[in-house]
């Protein structure tokens, strides 16, 4: 029988044994509408998708794994030995009507926090007019005073960036948080599409999706251009922490994708303001290969021992003075962190209209800092009754949220150092059907990251991205492939015209990928 007709039936009667304990009924469904039809993502799709079996989705599971393994894409938890790759075989399907509306909103945010990031670290308006208050740029770990006011003419700060998005209980996409600090998961994303694209070619017939290479391809342009003076043949390579990273093959993949080698911070040298390779035989033998961009992986804190983290291994001494004597460019620059403030979410709306005359297009999920007297006396009640919808996380600590199985203490806590904090409430997330071994599908929760690059004169969101099928207690994280699919087939990938396929790197230091 097949696997989606089950799965409705199980959605829209969840007391039937194929339902999901994470599965419901009032949860928004990916695939499902309440009326117990397909929506229309995975009408377009049929009949391929209608006559996939439990037997066909157990098959292609195993191949999923085995290519994975094959590959040796692996996640690296902190603290933790290397886990393989999960990828679900099921992708998260959107239509081009959805898709139109994260397009607009993700690439209005990109050009919001890239206003904010060029206020903070120079004539800093939104705070001096109350708009943003200080303690929230200021206080945060993420701002790197090394660089403010240094007078960098830089009106785009920001190349790329990524976005963590969830369902609210309407089915309108919200935002979780932004990731600008060294954004992961492009990679991934490319390998999911690589494995799912050759396993389930069935799905690919009933309808034409957005394919990702060509992002690939822009991305490469931008960082090219992205070089201080501009030199076509900039020396573009990408930094990472190295083969104990938690997203290491993440960082390989991309690098070879992207045709740039992938380096170390002991790879590189700064000498006159500049930053070079280091030549063979260094330091008796002279630099000659300049790096003109670095695509970093490294947190900024950890990129410079010389200005920054004194016992940073993983950096380049005198990177932070390069980058002041614009003989380099960071991508993304040092600082950029202090977007990732959870603390600025509620204050995105006002900043908005302030910088752009816009309204905010792409609602974040309700967030308060504490450090707002009339915030934090809303938030108390909500705490104090141990409401398990809202959670409160340090706004430059680990991104766990505090622990709440004492709340009078949770509150103390906040109360000793509110500005220290935000809480933010957790989004019900839309559900989609998910492998779960053996032979059966789970409805879970799915979060998306996206991607945005600007490229030429705009912003430019990924049109797909890296789902997560969120773990709980008997499952792991799995990740999924995200299709867009096009509204007339002849229509662009990823809006771009064709170009020329990216070089693909066969050699990448420590973590290459083995199968491009």
């Amino acid at each position: 029988m097949s696997v989606l007709r089950d799965y409705a039936a199980a959605v829209t009667q969840p007391t039937l044994p194929f339902a999901s304990p994470r599965g419901s009924s009032a949860r928004f469904d990916e695939v499902i509408a309440p009326d117990g039809t397909l929506r229309p993502a995975w009408r377009a799709m049929a009949p391929g998708a209608l006559t996939l079996t439990i037997d066909d989705l157990s098959r292609l599971n195993r191949e999923v794994g085995a290519l994975l393994a094959d590959d040796g894409v692996t996640y690296n938890p902190a603290d933790s030995e290397p886990e393989p790759w999960r990828l679900d075989p099921v992708p998260l399907v959107l239509d081009s009507s959805d898709w139109a509306k994260l397009d607009v909103g993700l690439a209005q945010r990109a050009e919001l926090l890239n206003a904010l990031l060029v206020d903070v670290y120079g004539e800093r308006r939104m705070l001096r007019e109350g708009i943003l208050p200080a303690a929230t740029v200021l206080g945060h770990a993420g701002y790197i005073r090394a660089v403010a006011g240094t007078g960098s003419t830089d009106p785009h700060p920001l190349l790329f960036s990524a976005t963590d998005l969830g369902r609210d209980g309407d089915g309108e996409w919200r935002v979780i948080s932004d990731r600008v600090q060294a954004p992961s998961g492009l990679g991934y994303a490319m390998e999911n599409r690589r494995i799912v694209s050759q396993v389930v070619p069935e799905l690919f017939h009933g309808a034409t999706l957005h394919r990702i290479e060509p992002y690939f391809d822009a991305l490469r342009e931008a960082l090219i251009a992205a070089a201080p003076d501009a030199r076509p043949d900039a020396r573009v390579v990408v930094l990472t922490p190295g083969a104990l990273s938690e997203t290491a093959y993440d960082q390989a993949f991309l690098a070879g994708m992207l045709g740039f080698p992938l380096v170390q911070g002991a790879d590189l040298v700064v000498r006159d303001g500049k930053v070079w390779m280091k030549p063979a035989g260094w330091p008796e033998v002279t630099p000659r290969e300049r790096v003109d961009v670095i695509l970093r992986r490294v947190d900024a804190e950890w990129c410079d021992p010389l200005e920054l983290r004194g016992n940073s291994q993983l950096g380049v001494a005198g990177l932070t003075e390069a980058v002041r004597r614009g003989g380099v460019r960071l991508v993304n620059g040092l600082g950029a962190g202090v977007l990732e403030n959870p603390a600025l979410l509620p204050f995105l709306p006002a900043l908005c209209e302030r910088l752009l005359g816009e309204q905010l297009r792409l609602a974040s999920t309700p967030t308060w800092w504490c450090g707002d007297p009339d915030a934090l006396d809303l938030l108390t009640p909500r705490l104090l009754g141990a409401d398990p919808t809202v959670v409160v996380r340090a706004i430059d600590g680990p991104r766990t949220p505090l622990d709440a199985s004492d709340p009078a203490r949770l509150v103390d806590r906040i109360r000793h150092s509110p500005h220290r904090f935000a809480a933010q409430e957790l989004l019900p997330l839309s559900q989609a059907p998910t492998w779960r071994s053996p032979g059966q599908v789970d409805a879970r929760p799915v979060v998306l990251r996206t991607f945005t690059l600007r490229h030429q004169s705009t912003y430019r969101p990924l049109i797909g991205g890296l789902a997560t099928a969120v773990a709980d207690a008997a499952l792991p994280t799995a990740s999924k492939d995200v299709w867009v699919l096009k509204a007339d087939p002849a229509d662009l990938d990823q809006g771009l015209p064709d170009a020329t396929t990216v070089a693909v790197v066969q050699s990448v230091p420590e973590v290459a990928p083995r199968a491009l």
